[in-house]
């Protein structure tokens, strides 16, 4: 069964080389129990530890079962240690943090042991070894002898045709010693029992053959009780453990030390909260690019519940359609004029400027105080505004969507703006001053509509019929001038205009169509044109409110969905997309721009670039700080390597362990992201900026941070042979 052939063993040092083992030369069968003795330092060890497996030999060749092992790689060694070897160790190399079940469980786990015959085969050992009463007992709280006991009983549980043992007895009583003697004969009726000691009168009446080492050589080899030859091969088992044992062990290895996971999950709450905040910091600043276009018009209010919603075949919305969108589940409210959303509230005394927003993009947790707006004079502001309760702020609706105040166009007079004065009544937690909430009433107001057109003008046309014959556009660059004073349906236009359309200086009648990229009259309008004979207007229509809304309130082409937050967002896009394929949707907070490679995009880049930076930081700072917890247990894998434990199943429970961890982390920090949400804090809401896809983005990242840092810890692990590794540990 066994044979080794001239095998020699040398011990390398910077200074000398040692031969532990001299050309030696003998076979052992299942059925004997063969005891090897003599004086320290004479080999007994070393050759114990060649025959399992567990250190490597430089000459001469060991057979198993006829089988050559020279060649035999890490892994052959690994197979051949669980399958074939049950070693009793002299300094018993349990794991002290797991119990005296969990020991021995763990060694018929990586042998493959019937799982259903696994709790009673481990009980079973245990009570013959006499340790019942502390199976459920840390490893750590026993005595030596208790130790050396539970090492026995696991190398037992093993059903291994090889049982090797270092000195089994040499920390037991003398009637626990004659317990484990027996119980090593009776194994030895079916297996090959190796055993090294000391005292030879101890186990003289069980040996069947003792061998004598001196100075590494043979001085003797005598058969006390011959044996019939037996070739046992090991039982038919699995190779390598399956995924739920894996998982079972990592499970045991992490809550059988609550210290050691304590510390992991701190600093690993510590990374993940750091990786989460800085994140979201990129996703927020990805998503809300400053400006982008989409067809001709511009938006900049790109809140993360806004979704732009318009017909595929460019048709007006009718008010059936409209009414459903309204009733969709995740529809929190429907802006019809959606331009509003794009105009600028600005206060040319507070210096502050705000998009306007429905009061259904939030929740009343998310006010930190005060109320919602119940008139049109009301606002809430965010928190970043330095506004208060109480206080009165007027507002200038004349700052354009379509151009910024570095661009505005000729001919813009400035005294067109409406100023209107708001109460500040809420005040809600917010990390930018970018968005007012207003009543829902601001958003139908036709004064403040016709604002918005005014600052939309390049993207208005009109088509006019005068005597019937003559037909003009007007899409160039042109102004309104409110005047109440004109009659309805009578459009005053400047001098350069009139010129230009040959305008009888007495008037004439003419049918007008006004054309806007999301509202749409389509049916012409009788008026009378009169020519301004003010020189100093230029580019200007001068008409009341009255006709200039008679002009576009019939069709509505484009409108803003309001999701209840970013959070259920996909689910309200996904209902939208069901209910109604013919809407073309656009989430203005994903929307990336392909116009124009500019700073935003540079910003954009650069913020990647510290996302990548950030994640090798984190990568070395979790490693440097994990290293001493991972090297507190390196005995322990060297433990499992010893009982046949393999390389795959090692790394794979490291990683377990580590994603476990990572994972549990990132539960606790999102929930806690999930909780600051909902209530006052200092602390950013980036929550509202992660789509599905970057939770996913973010979960990948952190597992590869966690493979790779559990890779990293494995390598050491598997550097040197398992005697080796166990010496140093």
């Amino acid at each position: 069964m066994l044979k080794l052939d001239q095998v020699s063993k040398y011990y390398r040092s910077p200074e000398t080389v040692t031969q532990a083992l001299r050309r030696v030369s003998l076979s052992m069968h299942a059925g004997e129990f063969v005891v090897i003795t003599g004086e320290s330092g004479s080999g007994k060890s070393t050759l114990l530890n060649v025959i399992s497996g567990l250190d490597t030999y430089e000459e001469g060749e060991l057979y198993i079962n006829g089988e050559e092992t020279s060649y035999f790689t890490k892994e052959d060694w690994e197979y051949y240690r669980s399958q074939y070897i049950g070693f009793i160790f002299q300094n018993y190399n349990i794991i002290d943090a797991y119990t005296v079940y969990q020991n021995v469980l763990a060694a018929l786990i990586i042998q493959g042991y019937a799982p259903d015959k696994r709790k009673e085969r481990a009980m079973e050992l245990i009570e013959k070894v006499g340790l019942k009463d502390q199976a459920h007992q840390k490893s750590s709280t026993l005595s030596g002898g208790q130790k050396q006991r539970v090492s026995i009983a696991r190398a037992l549980a093993k059903d291994a045709p090889i049982i090797v043992a270092d000195e089994p007895t040499g920390n037991l009583d003398k009637e626990s010693g004659k317990r484990i003697i027996a119980l090593l004969k009776e194994v030895s009726q079916e297996k090959l029992v190796i055993m090294v000691t000391h005292s030879f009168d101890h186990v003289k009446d069980h040996a069947t053959r003792r061998i004598r080492l001196f100075d590494g050589e043979i001085n003797e080899d005598k058969v006390l009780k011959p044996q019939p030859e037996k070739n046992v091969k090991p039982s038919t088992m699995s190779e390598g453990m399956l995924l739920k044992e894996q998982l079972y062990i990592a499970f045991k290895n992490l809550l059988s030390a609550p210290k050691r996971l304590v510390l992991t999950m701190a600093i690993s709450l510590f990374i993940v909260a750091i990786f989460s905040l800085a994140y979201g910091s990129y996703v927020q600043s990805s998503a809300s690019p400053n400006q982008f276009t989409f067809g001709s018009y511009l938006f900049n209010n790109h809140h993360e519940s806004r979704i732009i919603a318009y017909r595929y075949d460019n048709q007006p919305f009718s008010e059936l359609e409209l009414n459903q969108i309204q009733a969709l589940p995740g529809v929190s409210t429907v802006v019809l004029f959606d331009p509003l959303l794009d105009m600028y509230l600005y206060s040319e005394t507070d210096f502050v400027s705000f998009n306007p927003l429905p009061s259904a993009v939030l929740s009343t947790r998310d006010l930190r105080e005060g109320r919602f707006p119940q008139s049109i004079n009301e606002i809430v502001v965010p928190s970043q505004s330095d506004l208060e309760v109480g206080d009165r702020i007027s507002l200038n609706l004349n700052t354009y969507p379509r151009y910024g105040w570095w661009d505005r166009p000729d001919g813009m007079d400035p005294g067109m703006a409406v100023v209107r004065e708001f109460e500040v009544v809420g005040v809600y937690r917010a990390q930018t001053v970018r968005y007012a909430i207003v009543h829902d009433d601001f958003f139908t107001e036709p004064i403040h509509q016709i604002q918005t057109l005014q600052g939309a003008m390049n993207d208005i046309h009109f088509e006019l019929i005068l005597s019937g014959t003559r037909q003009f556009l007007f899409g160039q660059t042109f102004a309104f001038i409110i005047d109440n004073q004109l009659d309805d349906n009578t459009i005053v236009i400047a001098q350069n205009l009139a010129t230009k359309v040959g305008l009888d200086p007495s008037g004439e009648h003419a049918q007008i169509t006004f054309k806007h990229p999301f509202i749409t009259n389509p049916n012409p309008v009788s008026v009378t044109l009169l020519r301004d004979t003010n020189t100093s207007h230029q580019n200007t229509l001068t008409l009341s409110e009255t006709t200039l809304l008679s002009l576009y309130q019939s069709e509505i082409k484009q409108i803003s969905i309001i999701a209840p937050d970013a959070l259920r967002l996909p689910q309200t896009m996904t209902a939208l997309e069901n209910q109604h394929p013919e809407v073309q949707l656009n989430h203005l907070a994903s929307f990336e721009p392909t116009w124009n490679f500019d700073l935003g995009i540079f910003g954009r880049v650069m913020s990647t670039i510290g996302i990548i930076m950030l994640l090798l930081a984190m990568y070395f700072i979790t490693y440097l700080s994990l290293r001493n917890i991972m090297q507190s247990r390196k005995k322990d894998y060297v433990i499992f390597r010893s009982i046949g434990a393999s390389k795959r199943d090692l790394n794979r429970i490291t990683l377990i362990e580590l994603i476990l961890v990572f994972s549990f982390a990132a539960s606790l920090v999102y929930l806690g992201l999930f909780i600051n949400a909902l209530i006052p804090s200092v602390i950013p809401n980036f929550l509202n900026f992660y789509t599905f896809t970057d939770y996913l983005f973010a979960f990948i990242l952190l597992l590869a941070l966690a493979v790779l840092l559990g890779l990293r810890f494995n390598k050491h692990i598997f550097q040197d042979s398992v005697i080796t590794a166990l010496r140093v540990e």
